[in-house]
This record gives C-alpha cells, structure tokens and sequence, in this order.
C-alpha cells in the first residue's frame, strides 16, 4: 500500500433506555469550568482499511475521573468527580514541528504523550518520533525521541497503543517506509521498548521482517498487551503479509531490555485469528480489528468481517469474539464466537470495542449500523454489547440507544465508563449489568451554581430530559413530550401494551406517549391527536405528576389551602386537588407577587427542578 465472570459478571441484562525541548512547556488554565467540544463520535469505527490514531482518552486518578483529547493541536485535560460533574481543565501545547499526534498512555507513575513528524527526505538525522514523560501532575519531566527508523510518515493508515510493565513502556504503532525498490512507501507496524527510568528506546522493531519477528506489513490497527504473569502479546490487523488478524507472543519476557534473544529459538509465537478473502483491492479486506484484552484464562480478541475480503461493499459486517487459552498459545488453543448473523441489506455493525472489567471479564460492544444503497452504512444511534467471562464464554447480545467514539471506555467504580462527543461537550455513558445509562452534566446555556443548575445535572444523570447538543435551553417552555418521556424514563421505559391512535406522536416518542395513555397517566387533546410539542402549563404538570404519584402508590393526601393565591380561581377545575398537592408538597411554590401561576408555561429549567424534588420526595 502506498502511503475482562458469568457467574459474578452477570448475564443478565435489564434493558435501561436513555433516549477524553527539556524546557518546561506553559500550561495554560481555562478561564471558565466549560468542558471542551469536540467530534469524537464513531471515531472508532473504520470501513476500508485504515485505522487512526486515538485522540480521545479517560484514566481515573483519586477516585475523579480525567478526560484527555488531543483537540486543535492542543492537548485538553479536564478533570470530573465521580458524579461526572467537572472540576478543572488545563490544556497543554504539542512541541512545535511535531504535527502528527500519535497517542497518551497513563501509567502507574508516569504519563506519556507520544508525537510525530513526517521525513519526507527519509534522513536517519530526522526525529520521526518523541516521547514524552509527565509526572502524574503534568509537570513535564523528560522526553525521548527515535530518529529515521525507516520512517518516511509515523502513525499512518493505523494507530497507536502502549502497555507497561517492570518499568519498561512498549509502544506499539506503525508507519508508512522508506521507499522500496518498487518506488513505493509501503506501510507496516513497529514496536518501540522505551525504559521509563531514563527514557532509553530499546531494541526498536521498525525494519522489515516477518511475524516471528513482531513484523506484519500491512498492518491497519495495532494493539499491545503485558500481560498480569509477563508476556508481551500484540494483535494486528494485517492485509497482505499476513492477510488476516493476527496474535503474536513474544519470545522474552516483558520487563526485558530487549524483546528478541540472538538465537533461533528467540523467534515470537504467531497464529491467525482469522483470514481475510483476497479482494480486488489488496488493501480492502471487509473486517476491522476492534480490541485486546486479557482474563484469568484467556485473551480476548475482537473484529468485525463482512467474510467476503471486502469484494461486496453491501454485505453486513458481523461481530467475531475470540477466545485464546493462555496455556495453548495457537489456533488450536483458541474458541471463536459469531456474536451476530446480520442478513445482507439490514444491519451491520461497527469495529467492535472491548471494555474489560478485569480479569473476571468484560463487554464487547459495536455499533449498529444501516445498510444503504450499494454500500453506505451509517450509524442509526443504537450500539450492542455482551458480556464475556474469564472463558471467553459469550452472553446473548443487547442492542439499546447509544453511542461509541475512540474513547476506550475504563472500568471506574464497578461500571464500564467511556464518553462521547458529537460537535458538543461530552456525554458520558456508563455500562453495567443493569443496562446503560447516558449522561450529560454540563451545557453551555446552564450557569454553574444558578437556582436550576443542580436539577438539569440530575434529571441528565438520570435520562429524563434530552437536549439539544451542548444546549439545555432552560428558559425555553417544557412541553408535553418532555414531561412524558421524563415520567416513561423514571418508570424505567416498560413496553406498552397497546399502541396508541395518536397521529402526532414521533417514533422515539411513541412507547412513552402509549404507556402514560394506557396508564391514566395522560390523555390526548382529541381521540387522534397528542400535540407532544404544545407547551405545558404548571396546572397540567401537577395533575399529571399526580396521576402518576396515585399509581405508584404515593401518599397524595397532602393538600394546601390555595386561597393564599391572588390567582387561586384561575386553576382549572380537573387540576385543583393536584395543584392542592403539589403546593403542599413543596413541588410547585407560589411567586414573590403572591400568585401560583397555574396557567402559565412551566420552562424546562423548572420541570428539571420540581422533578427532582419529586423523585427525591418519593424515594
């Protein structure tokens, strides 16, 4: 080519819908407590044969949570508490000259940011590569750079990944060579050993060789695990030598100052996971490599294959879980699971990604994608995931409303975390045995410490209120829709029994709109018509948060006397016990004129607020 326990993981799924020079470098703050925008949706996926490098990160540091982005030649740094609320943000500037960004490892005690530059002369003098050396307050402390290493562009048509272990940090990436006598810069992976103590590059794999020595041209993804008892394992994705998905161990231990020992017998152990159909296109082989992780048995190896080498842009890619025995490194070793059966002209999914939750276990995930026309998938807004376990034993995939990026997601606090960025600031989902749950805690419309700033964070954490990419529009009147869906959410999004004759109601509407009629909860304004976007009064919010609150067995005994309320008269009569309640129930107060406002619009700054109060009232 040209340039981580099904018995303690459970399988049991309840669906939950929700709708990152030695001269010390200035580190510049932000002036506000704003999370940054950015574009990392899908960022993981890739169709053709080209992988990118990962730009967006989360590693967790005393119990926060700390995103880092490379964004607009900078590298952002936010840190979040545990309820994904931000605490600071700094951003970091990429040393000049160096414009390819490669990748950030944080490790036990040191952070690395991983950057890179063309050789378009192919000048063994030119630093292609440099590694730098934080400390775990992003104070700058070292740097290590490679030179030539038969490098014409680092970190192209693939990625970056890095592990550590016994002091030595192992970067595995590849690049585009120095020309071949075919005139042509063919690309392949390398390996770089670097000990962290003094930041020395050892025994550097960059030149071309074979499998046995690490060596797989082209290879379009690359992943790097030291594992828990020492070995050094990558996967590659490779499309002509070999032309398959390939793991391969190496020889010396990990910790070792060098990865090959002198002697024949220093050779890696490789085997193919799965081999890629010859295409018309050598490049092109219809899967991609999503994932390497490590259990108590096994590794754990992800991809996606259409199996017909990338001939038919219009066949369904499906999601293949391998598991290798740790004692049995071979194909033999190995039990391969074909998580989904996608028929051509439906559904395809995504490069998979694996979340290991340790050595018990983990998730595999991918996104849902749409066949259209002769060969255009797009993503739909839902992903999949399954559990697998310290086996590689594979639950029954789930398939709910989501999203993946680049973002490989952490395990933090007992749950899979990663986040999301759509030309806005972060969603964070978080994954367990419970379903998933997406959350957005900041927007730029919502002022922190304002009189609603507490309940838009709390009614995002839970999924009750969509918004509008980083706009919660918390002036702007709540409608009919949003209360509904809110109630449907809080209910935990059961399955309606009938449908509704309501010709109004949008798809992802339809189930709460149906529930809530069904249930007493609300009625339509004619026996055909909802109008989900008219905008709801206070009086109309009481009386449906009373209805629901009779139907969850509340104690809806309370009631005010309202006459305090210049305006009392006004409210309608079907409202009068539910607005009775609500003012008693502290839900919905009067005005500093002495009036209760019933018929005025309730905006969504103050649904966000009663529903809180609600939820907290009745819990």
């Amino acid at each position: 080519m040209i340039h981580s326990k099904l018995n303690r993981l459970t399988f049991v799924f309840v669906f939950c819908c929700l709708s990152l020079n030695f001269l010390p470098l200035p580190t510049t703050k932000a002036d506000s407590l704003s999370p940054a925008p950015s574009a990392n949706r899908n960022k993981n996926n890739y169709s053709a044969y080209d992988a990118s490098a990962v730009k967006s990160y989360l590693y967790q540091e005393d119990g926060n949570l700390v995103r880092v982005e490379f964004i607009d030649g900078k590298l952002l740094i936010e840190h979040y508490d545990d309820s994904f609320a931000l605490l600071s943000s700094q951003t970091i500037p990429i040393d000049e000259g160096f414009d390819r960004w490669g990748g950030f490892y944080s490790g036990e005690t040191y952070h690395f940011v991983i950057v890179g530059k063309s050789n378009p002369t192919e000048d063994d003098s030119t630093e292609v590569m440099r590694i730098i050396k934080y400390n775990k307050n992003w104070e700058r402390l070292d740097q290590s750079g490679l030179f030539g290493a038969n490098t014409f562009i680092p970190f192209d048509f693939g990625s970056l990944r890095c592990d550590e272990y016994g002091g030595m940090l192992y970067i595995h990436t590849c690049h585009s060579m120095y020309q071949s006598e075919d005139g042509l810069n063919h690309q392949a992976n390398m390996m770089i050993p670097l000990r962290q103590e003094d930041m020395e590059i050892m025994d550097a794999q960059y030149t071309v060789s074979y499998s046995a020595r690490g060596y797989v041209s082209h290879s379009f993804n690359q992943f790097v695990l030291a594992d828990s008892e020492g070995r050094l394992i990558t996967l590659n994705h490779g499309d002509m030598y070999p032309r398959a998905a390939i793991l391969i161990q190496y020889p010396l231990p990990a910790g070792e100052d060098r990865l090959f020992s002198e002697d024949i017998l220093g050779f890696a152990e490789s085997f193919y996971l799965c081999e890629f159909p010859m295409g018309s296109i050598y490049q092109k082989t219809g899967a991609s490599v999503g994932g390497l992780a490590e259990t108590e048995n096994c590794y754990i190896a992800v991809w996606n294959n259409d199996g017909n080498g990338g001939n038919d842009d219009s066949l369904p890619r499906n999601i293949y879980l391998a598991a290798t025995s740790k004692n049995d490194f071979s194909a033999d070793g190995t039990t391969t699971h074909q998580l989904t059966s996608y028929a051509p002209d439906t559904n395809s999914a995504g490069t998979p990604v694996l979340a290991s939750c340790g050595t018990d276990g983990g998730y595999v995930l991918w996104d849902v994608q749409k066949i259209s026309g002769s060969s255009a998938k797009t993503s739909v807004g839902k992903i999949s995931y399954a559990a697998y376990d310290a086996d590689g034993n594979v639950s029954s995939p789930v398939t709910t409303d989501g999203m993946l990026s680049d973002c490989q997601p952490i395990f933090y606090n007992g749950k899979i975390v990663w986040y999301v960025t759509d030309q806005s600031v972060p969603v964070f989902y978080v994954l367990d045995d419970s379903g998933l749950t997406a959350i957005r805690t900041s927007y730029a419309d919502v002022e922190e410490g304002s009189w609603y700033s507490e309940a838009v964070r709390y009614v995002s954490q839970k999924g009750w209120i969509l918004a509008d990419g980083n706009a919660f529009k918390p002036d702007q009147n709540a409608d009919r829709g949003t209360l509904v869906y809110a109630l449907y959410q809080m209910e935990n999004s059961p399955e309606p029994k009938n449908s509704a004759a309501f010709c109004d109601v949008p798809d992802y509407l339809q189930p709460a709109v149906f529930w809530a009629a069904e249930n007493g909860v609300v009625n339509g304004i004619s026996d055909d018509t909802f109008a989900p976007y008219d905008p709801i009064t206070r009086e109309q919010l009481a009386a449906l948060l009373f209805r629901y609150a009779e139907r969850k067995g509340y104690d809806v005994s309370a009631a005010a006397r309202l006459d305090q309320y210049t305006d009392a008269p006004q409210i309608s009569e079907y409202a009068f016990e539910a607005m009775s309640w609500a003012n008693a129930a502290g839900l919905i107060t009067g005005n500093s004129d002495g009036t209760l406002n019933p018929k005025g619009n309730a905006t969504r700054a103050e649904v966000s607020t009663i529903l809180m109060r609600f939820y907290e009232n009745g819990n």
